[in-house]
């Protein structure tokens, strides 16, 4: 009896990691952006991460693999996943009405006046607000909306909250599954 083992990929094969497949990776630190000390290139890591969040981008996702797609012919190569994100990202109402549902009964979708982007708001203050201009450069500060773009990716755009803390102080999150992450 002997063991064979077959280690070209082929690119129904592609393994995926934080670094090539999740929208938290930050690409400056070279880590996840929520999780401390994790291993960003252990495809483990990725299967057992309640925080994943599939990449949105063909064409990150395109790049970050040309090594795998090199060589192929077109018609060998199927992405079932990045097939539906592309035709969510086409179907996009973003920041109109969001992409995804927020998973929380009391988040509301939001419009910018100027129409560039949108947001979930989620409040925890009981008292009204009033609305306060921050400061330049400011990303925290009391105002029952944002008041600045987010500038998120497509894809995570519709997962982004506008978080009004117990104390009236308002800043952008992530709803995962209608868990807040800061």
């Amino acid at each position: 009896m002997s063991l064979v083992v077959d280690n070209t990929k082929n690119a129904k094969e592609i393994s995926y990691t934080c670094r090539n497949s999740c929208d938290l990776y930050d690409v400056l630190t070279e880590s996840c952006s929520i999780k401390n000390k994790v291993d960003v290139d252990n495809p483990f890591v990725v299967s057992k991460c309640s925080r994943y969040l599939p990449i949105s981008s063909l064409e990150l996702d395109i790049k970050i693999n040309q090594k795998e797609l090199d060589g192929l012919e077109e018609e060998e190569i199927s992405y079932p996943e990045i097939q539906g994100q592309i035709e969510t990202l086409e179907k996009s109402c973003y920041p109109f009405k969001p992409d995804f549902p927020a998973g929380r009964t009391d988040a509301n979708w939001y419009v910018s006046p100027c129409q560039e982007y949108g947001c979930w708001i989620v409040n925890d203050y009981k008292k009204p607000i009033v609305l306060v201009s921050p400061n330049p450069g400011e990303k925290v500060y009391k105002s029952a909306v944002p008041l600045h773009n987010h500038n998120a990716s497509i894809g995570l755009a519709s997962r982004i909250a506008w978080y009004i803390d117990e104390n009236g102080i308002g800043r952008y999150v992530t709803l995962l599954n209608g868990h807040i992450l800061n």
